[in-house]
């Protein structure tokens, strides 16, 4: 698993193979070269400064050459530990992330409504950001995250591995026994650190669980401010919040006291840095130095040695660590891209023309997965330019059909045409492209009227969306607005339910469709506003294949034809004075809703 996961991420450096080259090219070297400066060190204490038995001038030139070679060495340490991995590995970490966070994000909009309804949207927020950044977007260069995974670790990881090998065969040149220490070292902090890691990652992991509940409940709070405020339950939203935000800083305040304090610091520096390694290294080195076994140049040498194999040695196991740590957001990241969408075009699948908006259900049967059967063997012809009105009881499968004909969900049998094509064969946003759609309730995006409009067609226009904002009645808003069309909307809070359904209109007329969907446009609108919204759906639909929804049957009876539907299909198709005679379903709709409105 680890492997098929890491496989995955590692393919996001395929278009920058000469950058990621240089880097490990680059991170390979920077340990055997950091070590040279060992081997310069000791020539220059013993054969140098230390060597009184050479005349002078052959020790100042052997003195001389050591600090040329170590103004060549430091230019090409500097070069390989610092300038390469600064630049390119910036440059790399900017681009993968930047690759990775949009796949991501485009992979989630790719799936079906199904995979989203799943999961709650905080959630999705967070797997799509914090996951792949842990936690700190602001901070790409940080350890442990899949970033790190994909650009940095594995590359470390290599170099470590040249920079051990080198450090062991060095110091097995110095002194075998030396090398023996090594070993005995190596069995002991190995498994010692390997256990200990293991729990602060556990840590860890509970810790970014309640963080990604803590990421959930902020956001379904702040969207369901307006209930809270109207229901007089702020107290309780910030109650729970805090509750939330308490054990996250408990959780968080454990990991940082166990996981960064006690393992890095006092186990990992002091007793196996420190004691284990420092001191005994230093004393076994001070007592060959008195029996004459070692030299100073050794010392220094060993010293080096000793520092540098110690780094390789944490950097190997703290590597192995971090690994394991990156496979925690990594393979969150991999659930969800690993996915593939149910809906998508078929390889090569042709594009739609231009609609002449026939509409055919062919013996559609559909339900939710892990629910009933919604819609049961659907058949209806709708015919170019008619306008048709879907009426019936509440969970007959009106709004199921609107999804279906916008492949939002598949039909788990029979076919939907289109102009006599297969939807299913086709290209969906060539279809899509030529649809006007309004829903229940329009969403305002954050920008100004012209920018909510011009979502329906980013390329249109000034004057084409005032052609839209006029033939959707929405002139006086916009000239009662301060800024006009520029006038910034927020997310629509200050709108009222008809205004922004008016934009919806507008937004669907801008695209010039050759087929309006509308779901129960009217649906959160009083009565009043339901008539003027429907007599300008009237208007802007005449000549134009229209399926609409409407949950009052007087304001739509300007259609062609009415379809009514039943939990058991399509009961009957036709105007309203034959579906009085031949629908039972439509009598009671019809007479619900006479004694409704008191005639």
């Amino acid at each position: 698993n680890f492997v098929k996961i890491f496989l995955f991420f590692i393919r996001y450096l395929k278009n920058y193979k000469l950058k990621a080259g240089l880097m490990l090219i680059s991170g390979t070297l920077s340990g055997p070269i950091w070590l040279l400066n060992g081997l310069i060190f000791k020539i220059l204490l013993d054969d140098a400064v230390l060597a009184t038995d050479l005349p002078i001038a052959e020790r100042m030139h052997i003195f001389y050459l050591c600090l040329g070679a170590i103004v060549v060495w430091y230019l090409l340490y500097i070069m390989v530990k610092e300038v390469i991995p600064g630049l390119v590995g910036w440059y790399l970490h900017i681009r993968v992330a930047l690759d990775l966070t949009r796949n991501m994000y485009l992979h989630e909009m790719k799936m079906e409504l199904e995979f989203h309804h799943k999961r709650a949207i905080g959630e999705h927020m967070y797997r799509t950001a914090e996951d792949a950044f842990s936690g700190d977007m602001t901070d790409i260069m940080q350890d442990g995250t899949v970033i790190s995974l994909i650009t940095e670790d594995w590359m470390q990881f290599l170099a470590v591995i040249s920079q051990f090998i080198v450090a062991v065969l060095l110091f097995w040149k110095v002194d075998p026994i030396v090398g023996i220490f090594v070993g005995c070292y190596l069995v002991v902090k190995i498994p010692a650190v390997h256990m200990a890691t293991t729990w602060g990652n556990r840590i860890e992991l509970e810790w970014r669980e309640v963080n990604q509940e803590r990421f959930a409940v902020e956001r379904d709070i702040i969207a369901g401010l307006k209930t809270h405020k109207s229901l007089g339950t702020i107290g309780r939203a910030f109650r729970r919040y805090v509750l939330m935000l308490r054990e996250n800083q408990e959780m968080f305040f454990k990991l940082v006291t166990i996981k960064f304090w006690f393992l890095n610091n006092f186990l990992l520096k002091f007793i196996l840095g420190t004691l284990m390694w420092e001191r005994v290294i230093k004393i076994y080195v001070l007592v060959g130095i008195m029996r004459g076994t070692m030299t100073f140049g050794d010392m220094v040498l060993v010293q080096i040695l000793a520092s540098q194999l110690q780094a390789p040695i944490s950097k190997f196991i703290d590597m192995v660590q971090k690994f394991r740590k990156s496979m925690v957001p990594a393979s969150r990241m991999y659930e969800t891209m690993s996915l593939h969408p149910n809906i998508k075009d078929k390889a090569f699948a042709p594009r739609f023309g231009s609609l002449s908006g026939r509409i055919a259900f062919d013996n559609v049967s559909f339900g939710y997965s892990g629910g009933p059967i919604i819609l049961n063997n659907v058949d209806f012809d709708i015919k170019p330019g008619e306008r048709i009105a879907f009426v019936g009881p509440s969970g007959a499968g009106k709004s199921t059909i609107f999804k279906l004909l916008l492949r939002l969900y598949e039909p788990a049998t029979g076919r939907i045409l289109v102009d006599g094509k297969s939807l299913a064969d086709h290209r969906i946003k060539s279809y899509l492209n030529q649809i006007g759609v309004v829903m229940q309730q329009t969403h305002i995006f954050s920008g100004s009227i012209l920018e909510n409009i011009r979502f329906g067609d980013m390329y249109a226009s000034e004057k084409e969306v005032r052609w839209a904002v006029e033939q959707a009645e929405l002139s006086e808003m916009v000239e009662e607005s301060p800024a006009g069309l520029e006038t910034f909307l927020g997310e629509g809070t200050k709108l009222s339910g008809g205004q922004k359904q008016r934009i919806g209109i507008a937004r669907a007329l801008i695209r010039k469709p050759k087929m309006f969907i509308m779901d129960e446009p009217t649906a959160h609108v009083d009565v009043i506003v339901e008539t003027q919204l429907l007599h300008t759906i009237e208007k802007v639909t005449r000549g134009t294949t229209t399926l609409i929804i409407s949950h009052r049957i007087t304001p739509i009876l300007f259609v062609d034809k009415l379809v009514v539907l039943t939990p058991g299909g399509v009961e009957a198709v036709g105007t309203h004075d034959e579906l009085l005679k031949i629908s039972p379903t439509y009598q009671v709709l019809w007479e619900q809703q006479r004694r409704e409105s008191g005639k």
